[in-house]
């Protein structure tokens, strides 16, 4: 936590990337699409069409240590190679090194992640980018805020780029995990970049933090977490505009669930010990935005708990009436949840391609 705590001042140089990284993507955007929306509970891709997520996770060192950033477009190319229909990735942004904090990169680090979103992005692929330095605790600093407002800085003429906010934050007031999430929303659109951003709930889906979402106006700085603007007040998600819940589903509450236990639980939540966790039919009755119903996305699932029963329902979650899609975890996570070894698909990697491949591939392009 010592390395968490410490201020962290973002190196003069990732700046400097940022603007180059932006001048290279207003070329390349005079040819990409326009932006997807939100509407009543769906997600409008470029061409007017549903967008279902169809895609898969990896952590931002999946692909690296590479000897040269210019082999982030080999990465693409595998991943491609591999999952042919893919419309998303999320890139989970890890503290895999002292190095690698999603506040903290080095050049070579920025220089592969700015080379991997050119080259997926021009293949229609969405990139979703979050932090995803801790699982199940909290952190909140100014670097963090920084990083998110470079990066959407960064991006925003390129609507196939993404943001979410803290990945499954939790140990902190669900005040605190709001007004992080508000922070992070403002610092996006303070830069006029009008993106989706996908917002997380307490550990990935926790009922009771919707309605804080809703209801708790403040933003702001927060006690012991100083300078951790800028939402320095303002409306709570009732009055955002291309947002999305982006849940995560793991049964860990109830590990030997049978097919339809899991398939009660996806729609209808479940409660725990630790309290009731969402299903995707408590999202769509929840909150609303200033475009109506909120959409969601299963940012997250495996196979780690309830197995193959898990694997069976999640796989059909593009039936509801508001469209859903998932991204499976993960590239190279560990067993079960691991969709390539050895340069090839497993027979979970079978599945998920199989659920990609029933899409429609990427969105079309739309002139602006």
């Amino acid at each position: 936590m010592e390395a968490l705590n410490r201020t962290i001042i973002l190196p003069l140089f990732f700046i400097f990337l940022g603007f180059t990284a932006c001048k290279s993507n207003s070329r390349e955007n005079t040819s990409l699409a326009n932006g997807f929306t939100v509407s009543d509970g769906r997600i409008i891709a470029p061409d007017g069409s549903n967008f279902i997520a169809r895609g898969i996770n990896i952590y931002n060192s999946t692909f690296y240590p590479n000897d040269s950033p210019s082999k982030a477009a080999d990465a693409v190319d595998q991943i491609v190679d591999l999952f042919p229909k893919i419309n998303m990735v999320r890139v989970a942004y890890q503290d895999d090194s002292q190095n690698n904090l999603f506040w903290s990169s080095t050049s070579v680090d920025d220089m592969f992640l700015a080379n991997f979103v050119e080259a997926a992005t021009m293949k229609r692929i969405v990139v979703l980018l979050e932090d995803h330095s801790t699982i199940g605790n909290f952190t909140w600093s100014q670097g963090q805020i920084d990083a998110y407002t470079i990066f959407a800085a960064r991006y925003k003429d390129n609507p196939y780029v993404w943001f979410a906010t803290e990945n499954e934050p939790d140990a902190a007031p669900g005040e605190k995990i709001a007004q992080n999430a508000r922070a992070t929303y403002d610092a996006i659109r303070s830069t006029g970049n009008n993106t989706i951003v996908c917002i997380l709930s307490r550990g990935g889906g926790f009922t009771d933090e919707l309605l804080t979402y809703a209801n708790y106006i403040q933003g702001g700085s927060v006690p012991n977490y100083p300078n951790s603007g800028p939402g320095a007040g303002g409306s709570s998600v009732t009055a955002m505009s291309n947002v999305i819940w982006d849940m995560h589903f793991y049964l860990w509450s109830n590990p030997l669930a049978s097919v339809a236990e899991v398939e009660e639980a996806l729609w209808n939540g479940i409660d725990t010990q630790w309290g009731p966790f969402a299903g995707i039919n408590v999202y769509h009755s929840g909150p609303k935005s200033a475009d109506g119903i909120i959409p969601v996305i299963i940012g997250e699932w495996g196979k780690d708990w309830a197995g193959e029963n898990v694997q069976a329902v999640i796989l059909k979650t593009q039936s509801t009436p508001y469209p859903v899609g998932n991204l499976a975890w993960n590239w190279s996570a560990g067993d079960p949840d691991i969709l390539v070894s050895e340069n090839m698909r497993t027979a979970y990697g079978d599945a998920v391609n199989a659920f990609i491949d029933a899409g429609t591939g990427v969105p079309k392009a739309v002139q602006p």
